[in-house]
């Protein structure tokens, strides 16, 4: 029998690695209240996820704070991506607050959202 401890760690490494190897794209947006910049993430070559909000940060230790892709439903918004493992999420946001404090920016990106 499988342990699911087993297949949560192997699924870990799996992600961890794709989010390494990710490529991301930023389009830098001006002028909106504190949203600055909408992220495209591109894993393995070919799974694109369109959407991350790049916004200014509401703590003082902290200034940008990035947020997966939503919809608004009649709940509120709801997420339409989640890592389950806060580790990956934290190193993926980072990638994309690595990208945006780059200074290179895409407009291509503004084709796909």
């Amino acid at each position: 029998m499988n342990n699911p401890s087993n297949e949560v760690s192997g699924l870990n490494k799996i992600l961890d690695s794709l989010i390494e190897s990710a490529e991301i794209n930023v389009l830098l947006i001006n002028g909106q209240n504190d949203l600055k910049g909408i992220a495209q993430v591109t894993f393995a070559g070919g799974l694109e996820v369109n959407g991350f909000r790049i916004t200014k940060s509401k703590f003082p230790d902290k200034q940008l704070y990035v947020q997966p892709p939503s919809y608004l439903s009649k709940k509120g918004y709801t997420k339409c991506f989640y890592l389950r493992d806060e580790d990956l999420w934290k190193r993926l946001e980072e990638k994309i607050e690595e990208v945006y404090d780059s200074g290179r920016f895409d407009e291509a990106v503004k084709e796909s959202i």
